[in-house]
């Protein structure tokens, strides 16, 4: 295989992939969640339903990395999959967004058009997300993956500061007349970027390598190949302390803006900010964390996780205070803070994900821990948003509903520290083509 030296500066270009993804995100999470919940005035939880719709079609990134382990389209593995799905979401959100314009002008018959756009942009999401995972897997020699998929993650967290500040300026307020026009704009950014970050990354396989394709009839059952992973018992706990974290983490966020608005009056544009809030300070804290652990490689990435998820436990602990006391100047702290343990939260969980990975098994694998990342952040979503409307209901007082979330957010991450402590990559066990996991432990400082 060629293409197997990942510069620091290729690393970084292909990095750049996920500042197209998170402006998608906040589409959805930030800007038409905060549309419909705050300025149109629709109830959370089909807003967060619609929103958790890609996280629940999960599963399919699991068989999409399967198959683009073992099927080509004219010698490419991974990009048909990647492009395919990434056209989808942005083909989806162009049709939210003119759904939801109809749906204020029209009535609820256009609640259609906004489930159809959501179900195309959460199975673009789905295929294309884990496939282009593999393909930054590949493209890297086995000592760089850990960095390299570190970086590429980084990037998802600068997208969310990027997003912030350029779509709060691009979309100030919410105006009918101007929202289709922003989401055609976002998606032609992203496409450009996604562009970009792609090109002349995946090499078409040779015909010798075509030749020596393993044929189906060798290949495992898709559940008998899950199942050979989750049979090691640190990535059985590595999976239950990612829906304990994720859960936990995500709960609060298609609540985020809406508390802004809610509890403290504030306009749209200084909501959408939130994000950059937190994204600036995960972004920062992700580069430390990855020189830590090239400065002190014995720390591990098990200890930076645990520090993010005390971190977060503090955070969701002041967010409850900020909301029960209705105190405005807790409120951007609380985001700064917030951002300091997603960024070593980030980064550790990560490099658990990338210990517990098969070499020869890479897009099934990545497949999985991305079906766990998705799958129970967006249970979290969905959760929030659920749990708020009912505790909306029964206390009459939307600042109360805001901090019980936030309290049980923190109970939760204090008990995902306990399934923590039992996740050891020295416990894994090395599949058929005995992969060094040393060696891709110590990648992220390369």
């Amino acid at each position: 295989m060629e293409h197997k030296n990942l510069s620091i500066i290729r690393n970084l270009k292909i990095g750049t992939f996920h500042i197209g993804s998170t402006m998608a995100d906040v589409l959805g999470s930030g800007v038409w969640n905060r549309v419909m919940i705050q300025d149109l005035g629709y109830a959370a939880t089909p807003v967060g339903l619609l929103l958790a719709l890609r996280y629940f079609m999960a599963p399919l990134a699991t068989w999409a990395g399967q198959r683009s382990d073992y099927t080509n389209f004219r010698g490419y593995r991974r990009l048909p999959w990647v492009w395919g799905g990434r056209l989808m979401m942005v083909m989806g959100y162009l049709l939210v967004a003119l759904s939801t314009v109809a749906l204020v002008r029209h009535g609820s018959a256009w609640w259609l058009g906004v489930v159809l756009g959501f179900i195309i942009s959460s199975l673009g999401y789905s295929i294309s997300g884990s496939t282009f995972l593999a393909l930054v897997y590949d493209r890297a020699a086995e000592n760089q993956r850990g960095r390299a998929i570190g970086i590429v993650w980084t990037f998802l967290l600068a997208g969310y500061a990027i997003a912030g500040i350029l779509f709060a300026h691009l979309l100030p307020e919410y105006e009918e007349n101007t929202f289709v026009t922003f989401f055609v704009t976002v998606g032609v950014l992203m496409i450009g970027i996604w562009l970009f970050a792609l090109w002349g990354e995946e090499q078409a396989l040779t015909e010798e390598e075509l030749s020596v394709e393993p044929p189906e009839e060798k290949r495992l059952p898709f559940m008998q190949e899950v199942r050979g992973l989750l049979e090691n018992h640190s990535a059985r706990m590595l999976a239950w302390f990612m829906v304990l974290s994720f859960v936990a983490a995500f709960m609060q966020d298609a609540l985020l803006e809406p508390f802004g608005g809610d509890v403290f009056d504030l306009p749209v544009g200084d909501t959408t900010r939130f994000q950059a809030y937190w994204g600036t300070m995960a972004i920062l804290f992700s580069g430390i964390t990855l020189l830590a652990y090239r400065m002190f490689p014995g720390i591990g990435y098990r200890r930076f996780t645990q520090g993010g998820v005390i971190l977060m436990i503090a955070t969701f602990m002041l967010l409850n205070i900020t909301a029960f006391a209705e105190l405005k100047s807790l409120l951007y702290p609380s985001l700064l803070l917030l951002g300091t343990g997603y960024g070593l939260w980030n980064i550790g969980t990560l490099g658990l994900m990338v210990e517990n990975t098969r070499e020869s098994k890479a897009g099934l694998d990545l497949g999985v821990w991305t079906l766990m990342v998705t799958l129970w952040r967006g249970g979290g979503v969905l959760a929030g948003t659920i749990l708020f409307d009912l505790f909306a209901a029964v206390f009459d007082h939307d600042p109360t509903a805001y901090g019980v979330i936030f309290g049980i957010e923190a109970i939760l991450l204090v008990l995902s520290l306990f399934v923590l402590y039992q996740v050891d990559h020295r416990a894994i066990t090395p599949d058929p083509e005995n992969v060094k996991h040393d060696m891709i432990l110590s990648a992220v400082a390369d």
